[in-house]
């Protein structure tokens, strides 16, 4: 089959538009930053604590500023991932007051509103994904789904479900804790506070490394700071952290190999500069949805169809000097 000049011509064109169509709409919130974060935790209000509303963030992992996504519509939010596969966004709630003690959420990556997934009934610091999709948690504390015996251990969670699937003692006696797969397939743990029953003043930032199979934890390097519960990775393979011990959210990278912190700066909203209370943090991924993908092919049909049928039509058309 022999293909005129006008015919390469419609293949490359359709092709640069087909190409566009993908890098439009794979370009979803997530795709827009290289970290994301959530707000939370508490604030003092005439000597009172008081919850705060959990809104979702886009975070640059250059200078810390953030753009607001969304609010939640609730409260206590402490953990956030980013499905590898999917870029779907979950986290986890921690509530002391109600019975069911934690809950699982996804988060819309448009405007951040949360969907209810089930009831954890456990106190989350910090979750993440393994490549595959699986959703590993650090169990801080008890809880009200019979284990309450068990805490500052590995945990798996159901993405449909939230069900809780404990695994062995780490043997590690930590708070303050961020939980992160790097891209090499190692689970990272870091620690603000790497043995609880020791008084506060005597806190000091650790990294370990974790077992995903079993759940045992490793001693790999002291930090140079005390980050808060928050670790993720984000471009070139970097370790992102949050350190909150000076009453504001910083920015800062972790040399994984000698434990030192680098400060990119204060998380503050680009809109309006005020300082963000960030209790979770994570890398973005932007993986169109199935309907996206759908709708990419049905353009790139119907163009070389509608190109197909001018064809036809010029090929019907007499020639400029054929009698």
């Amino acid at each position: 089959m022999r293909m005129d000049t006008n015919g390469w011509m419609a293949v490359r064109t359709s092709g640069w538009i087909c190409l566009g169509l993908v890098c439009a709409l794979s370009a979803s919130p997530t795709a827009l930053a290289d970290l994301i974060g959530i707000t939370g935790g508490k604030v003092l209000v005439d000597g009172k604590a008081r919850d705060l509303s959990s809104v979702l963030y886009r975070i640059d992992a250059a200078t810390g500023m953030a753009t607001m996504i969304g609010p939640t519509g609730f409260q206590n939010v402490g953990a956030l991932a980013v499905h590898p596969l999917t870029g779907r966004i979950y986290a986890h709630r921690n509530d002391r007051t109600a019975q069911v003690g934690g809950q699982l959420l996804e988060l819309d990556a448009v405007n951040g509103q949360a969907m209810l997934i089930g009831d954890t009934q456990i106190g989350v610091p910090d979750m993440t994904f393994d490549s595959s999709g699986n959703l590993y948690a650090w169990l801080q504390q008890g809880s009200f789904a019979g284990l309450g015996s068990l805490s500052r251990q590995l945990v798996r969670l159901d993405t449909s479900t939230a069900a809780v699937t404990p695994m062995q003692p780490s043997g590690l006696n930590v708070n303050q804790v961020g939980l992160a797969f790097a891209p090499d397939g190692t689970l990272y743990m870091k620690s603000g506070d790497p043995d609880a029953s020791q008084p506060i003043p005597d806190q000091r930032g650790a990294l370990f490394t974790l077992d995903a199979s079993t759940g045992l934890g490793t001693f790999q390097t002291w930090l140079s700071g005390e980050p808060a519960n928050a670790l993720t990775f984000g471009p070139g393979g970097r370790a992102f952290t949050v350190d909150r011990n000076t009453g504001e959210s910083v920015l800062q990278t972790i040399d994984l190999q000698t434990g030192e912190l680098t400060t990119i700066g204060s998380i503050r909203d680009a809109s309006t500069g005020d300082l963000l209370q960030i209790t979770s943090i994570a890398g973005a991924t932007a993986v169109p949805e199935p309907q996206t993908w759908g709708f990419i092919l049905v353009m790139s049909a119907s163009l070389f169809r509608s190109r197909r049928n001018r064809q036809n039509v010029a090929s019907r058309l007499p020639r400029r000097g054929v009698r």
